[in-house]
C-alpha cells in the first residue's frame, strides 16, 4: 500500500525518528493511561521545566516500517447507545498510537484499531480530530489502514493518507466534529511522552487555553531545541566582512541605537534576547511564516526573556517567557496557555525592518550588527540565504507551507512578503512587490492616515501617520533603497528617521512611526483573515 503523507515530504518521515531520539535522550513519560468510562484518571505529576539546550542535533529521515503480520489485531464488542462513551475508545485510540510510539516492548497497536472500530459503529464524529492528531505519528501499516477507513467512513470525506488535508478539513469543520472531553489531557500526556519539558509548558492546557487545542501542533522539535540566541555579541559594521550587500537582515534601531539581525543567523536560531538602545527585547521569528518581531523583554513590570516551546499554532511558532513558562502567541505577541492566558497581557513591539545589509548600513552606518561568533554554533554553519546549504533554504524556495494551516487565502500566493499594518482593531497588507513599484503610497486605516514608503530594490518598507497631509518623493531622489526625504502637497520637505517623519524647516512637527513587521502572506491572513489588501495604485 503507498502511504502518500509519510513519503510526501521529508520531515513527515523524520517524526518517528525523533520520537526516538526523545524516548533514548531521557523522556520518561509514557503512553497515557487508559482511563474507565466514568472518569479520567489524574495527569501525571509535572516534570521540570525545560532548559536551554544549545546544539540539539537535527534528526535526520528514516525510513517507517510496516508492522509485522503476526500482531494480533483486536475484534471490538458492539456496544448499545446506552453503554457507549466516547471517552473510552478516545482513550483506547492515544494509548494504541502511544505504546508504538513509546513503548517498543509491549506495542498494542490493536487497542487504537479496537477505538476506531468502535467509533465506527457507533458513527461518533468526535473521534475525527482525535485520528487526525495522532495519524501523523502512526507507524503501523494496519493503524492507518483503520484510521482512513475511520475517517472516510465518518465524514464522507476521502484524503487518503494526506494528513495536511485532513488536518485543514477538520479545522474548517470543527464545530461539527468536536473532540470529547478529556481531549486536551489525553493529547498533552502524548506530548509529553515526545519530551518531558512539554508537560509543564502544558500546564494548564485544558483550563487556560486561548486557542482551539486541536490546533496545538508539535513542530519536530524538543523546547529550545532551536537554541536561542541569549545576549549575542555584536560587532561594528565595518568589522562585519563576512556579510555581502544583497543579504537580508531584520534592522532595528531603538532610541538611537541601531542593529542588524542577519537572517543567516537568525535562521538557525528563531530568537535573539537581547539589549538595545537600553531596552530589553526578544527579536522572536517564526521562519515558516516569515515574520520576525521585536516584542519588548518586559511586561506588567516584569522582565523575562522568550524561548521557543517547540509547538506551532497554524504554522506559527508558539513562545514562552521564562518567567512564568507561558506560552504566548509570536504573531500577536499574546499569551495563550498558563498562568498568563486570561491576563489580557500584549506584548509591546517596536518597528522592524526587513531590509539588506547594504541598505541598513547606508542609512545606519553607525549600527552594530551580530557576530558570526555566536558561542552556539562555529561560525561556518551560518550560511548565506542563498546556499543551499542554509537553514530552511528549500522551505524558502518552494510554495508549499511546511504545517497545516486551514485559514487560507488565494489572493496572493502563499509565500509572497506582505508589509502588514495594524491599528486598533483594522489590519492591512501592502504586498512587497506593490510597493517596490509605488514606493511613496498615501492610504487610510481604522480612519487613520498613514503613509508607507518603500524600497525599490529590498523588501524594506515602513510606515508612518501622515496627518491632513499627501506626500510624494522629491523629483531629484535617485536612490533605490527607502526615501530619506519626501514632499508634502504645499512643497514642504520631511526628513525620514526611524522615529518619525520631521519637517525639514520645523523640526517640532512631527509624524510618528507605525511599528510594523514583514511576514508571508500565508502567515498574515492565518490570523488576520478580516485584512483588507493593498493594490498597486489604489
Amino acid at each position: 500500500m503507498h502511504i502518500p503523507f509519510l513519503s510526501r515530504t521529508a520531515w513527515a518521515v523524520a517524526v518517528a525518528t525523533l520520537l526516538a531520539f526523545a524516548v533514548a535522550c531521557g523522556s520518561s513519560a509514557g503512553p497515557p493511561e487508559l482511563p474507565t468510562e466514568d472518569d479520567l484518571s489524574p495527569p501525571p505529576p509535572a516534570q521540570p521545566a525545560p532548559q536551554q539546550t544549545a546544539n540539539t542535533p537535527t534528526p535526520r529521515p528514516t525510513p517507517v516500517t510496516e508492522s509485522s503480520s503476526e500482531e494480533p489485531t483486536a475484534v471490538p464488542t458492539p456496544l448499545s447507545d446506552r453503554e457507549y462513551d466516547s471517552v473510552l475508545p478516545m482513550s483506547k485510540i492515544f494509548q494504541g498510537i502511544s505504546s508504538t510510539v513509546f513503548n517498543d516492548l509491549s506495542p498494542n497497536p490493536g487497542l487504537a484499531i479496537d477505538g476506531m472500530q468502535s467509533a465506527r459503529h457507533q458513527g461518533d464524529k468526535s473521534m475525527v480530530p482525535v485520528i487526525v492528531t495522532l495519524m501523523r505519528y502512526v507507524n503501523r501499516l494496519e493503524v492507518l489502514e483503520e484510521a482512513l477507513l475511520t475517517l472516510k467512513e465518518l465524514t464522507g470525506q476521502d484524503f487518503g493518507g494526506e494528513w495536511h488535508s485532513w488536518f485543514e478539513w477538520v479545522g474548517a469543520n470543527l464545530d461539527e466534529y468536536r473532540p470529547p472531553d478529556g481531549y486536551p489531557q489525553l493529547k498533552r500526556r502524548f506530548l509529553a511522552g515526545i519530551h518531558p519539558g512539554f508537560e509543564q509548558l502544558l500546564q494548564g492546557y485544558e483550563e487556560t487555553s486561548r486557542i482551539e487545542p486541536f490546533e496545538i501542533e508539535w513542530g519536530g522539535v524538543a523546547p529550545d531545541g532551536i537554541p536561542p540566541l541569549e545576549f549575542p555579541p555584536s560587532i561594528p559594521a565595518e568589522e562585519a566582512d563576512y556579510l555581502e550587500s544583497h543579504e537580508r537582515v531584520f534592522g532595528v534601531s531603538i532610541n538611537g541605537e541601531h542593529r542588524a539581525y542577519p537572517l543567516r543567523i537568525m535562521n538557525p536560531h528563531e530568537m535573539a534576547n537581547d539589549v538595545l538602545g537600553g531596552e530589553p527585547i526578544s527579536l522572536a521569528y517564526c521562519t515558516l511564516c516569515g515574520a520576525g518581531i521585536a516584542y519588548s523583554g518586559k511586561f506588567n513590570d516584569i522582565e523575562t526573556t522568550f524561548g521557543t516551546s517547540g509547538f506551532l499554532y497554524r504554522s506559527n511558532k508558539i513562545m514562552y517567557d521564562r518567567e512564568t513558562l507561558s506560552l504566548w502567541n509570536q504573531e500577536l505577541g499574546q499569551p495563550v496557555i498558563g498562568e498568563l492566558a486570561d491576563s489580557g497581557i500584549q506584548l509591546d513591539f517596536f518597528p522592524t525592518l526587513l531590509t539588506t545589509w547594504g541598505e541598513w548600513k547606508n542609512t545606519h552606518p553607525d549600527t552594530t550588527v551580530l557576530s558570526l561568533n555566536t558561542g552556539v554554533y562555529q561560525p561556518g554553519r551560518y550560511f548565506p540565504e542563498d546556499n543551499p546549504n542554509a537553514t530552511y533554504y528549500q522551505y524558502f524556495n518552494t510554495p508549499e507551507t511546511m504545517f497545516p494551516v486551514w485559514i487560507r487565502d488565494d489572493s496572493l500566493e502563499a509565500k509572497d512578503v506582505v508589509l502588514g499594518v495594524r491599528i486598533g482593531e483594522a489590519a492591512k497588507a501592502y504586498p512587497v512587490t506593490a510597493l517596490q513599484t509605488d514606493r511613496v503610497v498615501n492610504d487610510v486605516l481604522s480612519e487613520t492616515n498613514i503613509v508607507v514608503l518603500a524600497s525599490e530594490l529590498s523588501q524594506a518598507a515602513i510606515a508612518y501617520e501622515r496627518g491632513d497631509l499627501e506626500f510624494s518623493r522629491l523629483q531629484d531622489d535617485t536612490s533605490t533603497g527607502i526615501p530619506m526625504k519626501v514632499v508634502d502637497q504645499n512643497g514642504q520637505e520631511w526628513n525620514v528617521t526611524e522615529e518619525a517623519l520631521v519637517n525639514a524647516a520645523d523640526s517640532s512637527q512631527a509624524l510618528a512611526r507605525i511599528p510594523t513587521h514583514s511576514s508571508f502572506w500565508f502567515g498574515w491572513f492565518a490570523f488576520y483573515p478580516d485584512t483588507e489588501l493593498y493594490e498597486s495604485g489604489g
